[in-house]
């Protein structure tokens, strides 16, 4: 067994770190040698082995179980698009009186290829091979190309061998032809059938990662994400909140009495597994605790199932959010769809709203979606109130040739206390994974304006190839540096979380939500599909913008991730007006470059002991938000500077950076080693960001009346359509990782 694991550990290690070859999956010139496996430590390729079997004789599943390879060595030569072979090499290697050449079924290895720029790998069976190691010997299987669109349609259907392999009538015989097809084509099938049970091994693979991942050593100083001071509620007195410093790491909270200075003894560990513990905002009036030693402060509780729950008491609202990011961020098995400010309105949902009493009418305080929600629920009210059809449609009215956008994190914090919110449940990743197959296989999925159907053969197979092939095409035209490229695992990871966000059951309980809310008159209106087919899910993968910002990424160190440049507006207080400087952030300082004279220093600030406020939302002139703000106070002088950022990653980018600092300098202005430093920001400070992935699910909804009369025109009053849309950021390297954005609905009125 121990020789077995390792051996498997090796093989998936070697296919991480493959290259992936041409856009279509085979490179078109030069002279290759491919192999479906070469990894000896698994599957053994010795020509004189009589047991060896293919790796899918030992999977479950699989189509069938192929004789093993004998002799066979033929050697095949492509020129103008046909493919010929060496007539002398092949008849010496073949002996067509002996009963195992003329096995259809038989295992035939491929040899090298030779293929000139004419040839069209969509137009030969050869496309069914994996990507290949360029100026190697041999390759492996490679996860980019395993049944992606370069893959031929439908294996299924008969091919001539004329389209395969072109022979010499003179040298072989018909019945030679009729063999070779046979045998082409069930290589085509296996080789389909293993890559579809490689792929599936790879994501359960990932699966058990994300719910098994080992917790981390609370020994050890260098693996801390997030420490400092909070108050805990005493169990035992009511209205006594005790100081603790807290450390967290991977799927550990610790906090110790009083400073960290005390003895391990003192040390008390909650397990942060998403399964069994919650992190959430509560209200202290809720909580029926009178902090009166420390005033009003801002509270979480920390609770595991079946124990007690535990409360922590933050000076800020912002200082709140921070510890309950690190917190999520720290879980394991934690949800993989969620954008990453998804706390924002959920914690703003415990507080005091900006408008109306009622639940709601709740704002975010902070969302740049202020205003088109405050639209939203003045026209659902009006729909809410309608009586007649006139007035319904009325109310609808102002929503004509206008698009309003709406956070799918703050509907579901609406419906937090109704069955509704049943809907929004975020199911462990192993359940996600198996119900993205099952939508997947009767769903369909535009990828770069490709479709591919999931009912096809071995659709979601491909669309998860074609996905990942993508994802890796895109990153290597932006990244020149291979230390910094998205791997082969990590664009299967990415694929995934992208698809899983993506996913209909996901996407379109969302959107129907959101259309339920505003359009909802229990006594006039039903809401349905306006059609039994749905659209297509569309995703878009390009590489990021190469800006000079991102120029200066990716010559940037790779073991330097808490490292930003980047021309960003700023001012000293909120009277002032905003001003673009060219900043650079390194070792917690914050340098302000003149915009036309990069090289002119005009200030520079330091983020040790200083206090970092993010999400407040910037309004011009016209009450339109422009973008969020980034607040520093300093903690020597208690000057504030304040940061604008129109970019959602960018703002998470450098609001991450800076809170990091602010962490790690301790209150004595001593800097951490940089061993400690780029191991507690691993997880999420890389910025590196290569590929843009967006993500379109449309679907129209009617609002049909509750006394239907059997004619189209009147029964239905209105159709509405919502998009839901979500964008990523995809980086390579050691510390590479995924940047999800708002999870929004966009409605418009037809």
């Amino acid at each position: 067994m121990e020789s077995a694991g390792s051996n498997v550990v090796d093989f998936c290690a070697a296919v991480s770190d493959a290259q992936m070859a041409e856009t279509n999956g085979i490179p078109m010139n030069g002279t290759y040698s491919s192999c479906r496996a070469t990894q000896t430590d698994v599957i053994d390729t010795d020509d004189n082995c009589t047991n060896q079997q293919p790796l899918s004789a030992f999977a479950d599943g699989a189509a069938e179980e192929m004789p093993t390879n004998d002799s066979l060595d033929a050697s095949l030569d492509v020129n103008d698009a046909s493919v010929s072979t060496n007539t002398n090499e092949t008849t010496s290697a073949m002996d067509t009186n002996d009963p195992k050449t003329t096995t259809q079924n038989r295992w035939v290895k491929p040899q090298p290829l030779t293929l000139d720029k004419t040839t069209s790998s969509e137009d030969i069976l050869l496309n069914a091979l994996p990507s290949l190691n360029i100026n190697s010997s041999s390759s492996m299987v490679s996860p980019s190309s395993i049944l992606s669109d370069s893959t031929v349609d439908d294996i299924k259907s008969p091919t001539s061998s004329s389209e395969l392999i072109d022979f010499h009538p003179d040298h072989h015989h018909h019945h030679f032809h009729n063999n070779n097809n046979h045998e082409a084509q069930a290589m085509a099938q296996n080789l389909a059938s293993e890559h579809r049970i490689f792929l599936r091994a790879a994501l359960d693979m990932l699966t058990e990662r994300d719910q098994l991942r080992m917790y981390a050593d609370v020994n050890d100083p260098n693996n801390i994400i997030k420490t400092g001071t909070l108050r805990k509620a005493s169990h035992r007195i009511k209205g006594v909140w005790r100081t603790k410093h807290v450390e967290i790491r991977e799927g550990v909270f610790s906090y110790l009495s009083g400073s960290a200075n005390k003895s391990s003894s003192s040390r008390k560990d909650v397990l942060l597994r998403a399964s069994s513990c919650t992190c959430r905002a509560v209200k202290i009036r809720s909580v029926k605790i009178r902090p009166s030693n420390f005033g009003n402060g801002f509270v979480f509780e920390l609770k595991i199932q079946g124990g007690s729950r535990r409360l922590w008491m933050a000076n800020t609202r912002e200082e709140r959010l921070s510890w309950m990011q690190a917190i999520h961020s720290a879980m394991i098995g934690a949800s993989v769809t969620r954008s990453d400010n998804f706390l924002e309105y959920h914690i703003d949902n415990n507080n005091n709203s900006s408008s109306g009493k009622k639940k709601g009418n709740k704002l975010p305080v902070n969302s740049p979606y202020q205003a088109y929600l405050e639209q939203y629920i003045e026209v659902g009210e009006a729909c809410t109130r309608a009586e007649t059809k006139a007035e319904y449609l009325s109310a609808l009215a102002s929503l004509r040739g206008k698009s309003i956008t709406v956070p799918v994190q703050w509907i579901k914090s609406q419906l937090d206390d109704t069955p509704a919110a049943s809907a929004f449940l975020e199911n462990d990743i192993s359940s996600c994974v198996e119900q993205l197959w099952k939508d997947l296989v009767r769903d369909s999925v535009e990828i770069n304006g490709h479709v591919l159907t999931g009912e096809s053969f071995h659709g979601p197979e491909r669309i998860v190839g074609k996905l990942t092939q993508q994802i890796l095409v895109s990153d290597k035209s932006q990244n020149s540096e291979d230390a910094n490229r998205i791997t082969e695992s990590q664009s299967v990871l990415y694929a995934r979380n992208i698809l899983l966000g993506a996913d209909r059951t996901r996407t379109g309980g969302d959107s129907y939500y959101c259309a339920e809310n505003l359009c909802t008159n229990r006594n006039l209106v039903v809401i349905c599909p306006s059609s039994t087919e749905a659209n297509p899910l569309s995703i878009t993968v390009h590489a990021s913008s190469g800006d000079e910002e991102s120029s200066q990424r990716d010559n940037r160190p790779a073991d330097s991730p808490t490292e930003l440049s980047s021309s960003v507006a700023t001012r000293s207080s909120s009277d002032a007006p905003w001003k673009k400087m060219h900043l650079v952030f390194s070792e917690s300082n914050v340098h302000f470059h003149d915009e036309s004279d990069k090289c002119q220093l005009l200030q520079k600030i330091s983020l040790i002991g200083a206090k970092v406020t993010a999400s407040t939302s910037c309004t011009d002139s016209d009450s339109q938000t422009i973008g969020r703000v980034l607040t520093v106070v300093t903690g020597e002088e208690g000057l504030a500077q304040e940061f604008l950022f129109e970019d959602e990653f960018d703002f998470f980018l450098w609001r991450s950076s800076f809170e990091k600092a602010a962490v790690i300098c301790g209150s004595n202005g001593k800097h951490v080693p940089d061993k400690a430093l780029l191991a507690s920001n691993t997880k999420q400070s890389d910025d590196a960001s290569t590929v843009d992935v967006s993500v379109n699910v449309s679907t129209d909804y009617k609002m049909c009346t509750l006394d239907p009369q059997g004619i189209e025109s009147e029964d239905t009053w209105g159709t509405i359509r919502t998009t839901f849309k979500q964008q990523f950021r995809l980086s390579g390297g050691p510390s590479g990782r995924i940047f999800r954005g708002d999870e929004v609905v966009q409605l418009d009125l037809l």
